[in-house]
């Protein structure tokens, strides 16, 4: 819409240019600025048209489209193991970490940042003590140190998807308690 604002200005502008006399045709000049004005327009307009819509939330979300609160939908996503195949559940741990690592290094609240990304965390923890081992898999992800996750709170707490159960829920409890800080 703002591409069409600019070509009426411009038109306005070579209309205003020439002397203030009758109606007239326009010069030769004068239409070949205004049909390539057009020209650029339209196929600027057609390849608006032709960009593919991102439709996936992982991606409107790692991309910063979406909403920083909304790292809820992509939580539901991971922790979904019947419906969710394991590719979606990947790619929504993925698109978390990217998001948060973006969102660190822009101009950004990081007081607002942090207590998001904490809020997820917590969110998350009940996933190390889950059956589901496609689950504590992204999530074992997401809880690694920079830059391969988010978890920069210290102290750092060592985990492993396939540890065994006691050790995953101290693991849970001590994260919590840090988190919880």
């Amino acid at each position: 819409m703002d591409r069409i604002a600019a070509a009426l200005v411009a038109a306005g502008a070579l209309l205003a240019a020439s002397p203030a006399a009758p109606a007239r045709a326009p010069t030769a000049a004068e239409q070949a600025s205004l049909d390539s004005v057009l020209r650029r327009l339209q196929r600027e307009r057609e390849e608006d048209q032709k960009a593919p819509l991102v439709q996936d939330p992982a991606d409107l979300y790692a991309t910063g489209f979406a909403p920083l609160e909304e790292w809820k939908n992509l939580v539901e996503i991971i922790k979904d193991d019947k419906k969710r195949k394991r590719q979606e559940r990947d790619k929504a741990a993925s698109a978390l970490i990217k998001r948060f690592q973006m969102e660190e290094t822009r101009n950004v609240d990081l007081g607002k940042v942090n207590a998001q990304r904490r809020e997820m965390l917590k969110d998350l923890v009940r996933l190390i003590v889950d059956d589901d081992m496609v689950g504590r898999e992204c999530v074992h992800r997401i809880f690694q140190r920079p830059p391969a996750g988010i978890f920069s709170e210290t102290p750092f707490v060592p985990w492993a998807p396939s540890d065994s159960l006691k050790r995953r829920q101290d693991a849970a409890k001590a994260i919590l308690k840090i988190l919880n800080q």
